[in-house]
């Protein structure tokens, strides 16, 4: 008889669970500092980025083997394939190794709260108190094995009871918690998110401190003439790939796809031989080229897909009332796909105004850096002029907000049109 195994009541105890393996007070403790610690906001951006692939795609696959099986992880891989049953093993020894640590971080927790509780809250609060408190030879030790034994009994009652029960009562209170510390940082610290003084001549201060206008106007130049050259060259790709079938088209295509996983910063060094000896390293041309090669594989994919969501017969009316291919394409294609090509140019657009990264390595002359590199004047080496990095960074969002607003209506049809057929 198989044995009958303890499972989740509903889907709220399995959630709550899953998130407590996931999310604790390290969130609040930890997470923080190593942010702060690593760069702030891109420590975040990379820190998402991994949790959204990596992360997401680990958890889906060990919930499914542990649906399908039903067993333990050591059980689960090896029913799943002998091969693999290592895999289990290794799955079984992480939690082994880190239970130690987070008992001795839980056994320093209990701690606080009893001494939280028992009304020694200012004492917990001075400088000396957690020194003296893990440098003694037993309590905590005699903490870390509460929380040590706290955590078998949960174990030992099994999911039902155990488990499921104690998610249910302790991730409410951990959202509480979270909660309560947001608000206070944003409404009890002065200056933690809002300034205490506004100060809008910052806005005018920056103008004055660095060439904002010259700025302005060479993003303006790289990102038009890269939009231009993409739109002028990608169009006539775009409908060849659509409208016509030659040999080589599927690897056309194929190449087309692959070379947008490819970013720039990946061909730097190339990008910076090549435009070494075209003479391009200190020149808006050279950026405008390379924004201009690396938008080209979006702009054919994105404008073929709309190209093939029209139907071919309004050109061939066209050219049965005596029309050429060109003339049809020009008088009846292209104002139909309208939205999808306003879309491809907007995005075009945005990706040339936001690149950085080769730009900060081609231009040297203060004269000539984009909008994006030349901010960075208010990022000394001993100092961040915070004040002024936020308001020149509003006018490097401004325009792209406004060119959104201005094509709201076209975008979601566009996009819609550019992936319907492929």
């Amino acid at each position: 008889m198989a044995e009958k195994r303890s499972s989740f009541t509903g889907k709220l105890g399995f959630v709550l669970a899953t998130a407590g393996s996931a999310v604790g007070l390290g969130n609040i403790w930890r997470f923080p500092y190593l942010a702060a610690q690593h760069g702030g906001g891109i420590f975040l951006l990379v820190y998402l980025v991994l949790a959204l692939t990596f992360g997401f795609a680990l958890m889906c696959a060990e919930i499914a083997i542990g649906r399908k099986t039903g067993l333990s992880a050591i059980g689960a891989y090896k029913k799943l394939d002998k091969r693999f049953s290592f895999l289990g093993l290794l799955t079984s020894l992480v939690p082994i190794i880190i239970l130690p640590y987070y008992s001795v971080i839980g056994g320093w927790i209990i701690k606080y709260l009893v001494q939280f509780v028992s009304g020694g809250m200012a004492q917990a609060a001075t400088d000396g108190f957690f020194d003296n408190f893990i440098s003694g030879p037993t309590e905590p030790i005699g903490w870390f094995l509460l929380y040590l034994g706290a955590t078998t009994i949960v174990v030992l009652s099994g999911v039902e009871k155990g488990v499921e029960k104690v998610s249910k009562f302790m991730m409410p209170i951990l959202v509480v918690l979270i909660l309560a510390i947001a608000l206070y940082t944003i409404f009890a610290m002065d200056g933690a998110v809002f300034p205490k003084v506004w100060l809008w001549s910052n806005f005018t201060d920056i103008f004055e401190r660095a060439p904002m206008a010259q700025y302005m106007l060479n993003s303006i130049i790289i990102a038009g003439g890269s939009t231009a050259i993409a739109m002028i060259c990608g169009i006539p790709a775009a409908y060849a790939l659509a409208r016509m079938k030659f040999k080589g088209q599927t690897a056309f295509l194929g190449f087309i796809i692959v070379s947008q996983m490819f970013a720039p910063v990946v061909l730097l060094i190339g990008i910076y031989k090549v435009m070494q000896l075209m003479g391009l390293t200190n020149s808006l041309l050279g950026l405008i080229f390379i924004n201009a090669a690396f938008n080209q594989a979006f702009t054919i994919w994105l404008l073929r897909g709309t190209f093939m969501s029209i139907s071919a017969e309004m050109e061939q009316a066209a050219t049965i009332d005596g029309c050429n291919r060109v003339q049809a394409m020009m008088r009846v294609l292209l104002p139909v796909a309208a939205p999808g090509i306003v879309t491809t140019l907007i995005f075009i657009f945005i990706n040339a105004w936001n690149e950085y990264t080769v730009a900060l390595c081609l231009i040297s002359t203060d004269t000539l850096k984009p909008l994006t590199v030349g901010i960075n004047i208010f990022n000394g080496y001993n100092i961040i002029e915070w004040q002024y990095l936020f308001a020149a960074s509003i006018f490097a969002i401004v325009p792209v907000v406004i060119l959104f607003m201005s094509i709201e209506k076209n975008l979601t049809s566009g996009l819609t049109a550019g992936g319907v057929k492929g």
